[in-house]
């Protein structure tokens, strides 16, 4: 049974840390965030990279789509993250499977990562706001307008022809990705509360551990069920503000130098 330790809401608004002192003082210590129905298994059978409820071809369908249409969508969270960091990154591997555990350095940051707005996983959310934005296309018509204005822009650049995709080729395309919206909203329905977990490592495990910037910490081989230590509860509907100082953070960026 992995001790719970309770959540005190302000830290959310604040920045502070989410464990207390017993937990965070460790330096030997990283959290991971996630979505509650994830929460059994994972403390059962460990952090598992491939476990995705989506496959590289169902994000690949969805890029497929903004490139026809020479468009990055309104969402800077949406296509602009599937392409780069999903596709291009995350799931690029031999055999097309997600193969990294993603940690955080802070519970803070972690946090992140536990509210409905991630339910399912970074890369269903990016399907989740591309798909959001193709019916924003078929819906608002100011942005179409502003789709072919950033053409146009590109054209006296670059010569390269507009393209200015019809109301009924989008309509058709969302209807064809039908399956892979249901994943995005099952993964939203299903989660009732998020989950922090604090992780304790020993000195060769946290060695093994890389630091990549804007991305985290990443292992490259699952992380065992032992290593969980604690664990906070994050209700549906509280949420980390996107531009909160992180308290913790600073503390130990010597870490992860």
């Amino acid at each position: 049974m992995v001790p719970t330790f309770p959540l005190d809401p302000s830290a959310l608004r604040t920045g502070r840390p989410l464990f207390p002192a017993s937990i965070i003082e460790e330096p030997l210590t990283a959290y991971h965030g996630t979505s509650g129905q994830f929460g059994e298994r994972i403390e059962r059978d460990g952090l598992q990279a491939d476990v995705m409820a989506l496959q590289r071809e169902d994000l690949a369908a969805v890029a497929h789509v903004f490139e026809q249409m020479r468009w990055c969508g309104v969402a800077w969270d949406g296509y602009a993250i599937l392409r780069p960091f999903s596709l291009d990154f995350d799931y690029a591997t031999a055999d097309g499977r997600q193969r990294r555990v993603y940690l955080a350095e802070t519970s803070f940051r972690a946090a992140t990562y536990a509210g409905v707005g991630f339910a399912g996983g970074e890369a269903v959310r990016a399907v989740r706001l591309s798909l959001c934005d193709l019916q924003q296309y078929v819906d608002d018509p100011e942005v179409r307008k502003e789709h072919i204005r950033q053409q146009e822009v590109e054209a006296a650049l670059t010569g390269q022809s507009v393209v200015e995709p019809s109301v009924a080729w989008v309509r058709e395309q969302l209807a064809a990705l039908e399956r892979i919206s249901r994943v995005c909203s099952d993964a939203d329905a299903q989660h009732q509360y998020g989950i922090v977990y604090a992780l304790r490592f020993d000195p060769a495990g946290f060695a093994s551990l890389e630091r990549h910037g804007g991305m985290g910490i990443i292992s490259k081989t699952p992380i065992s069920p032992d290593r969980i230590v604690a664990k906070v509860i994050i209700p549906r509907g509280l949420e980390r503000p996107a531009l909160c100082e992180d308290k913790e953070r600073l503390k130990r960026e010597d870490l992860w130098a």
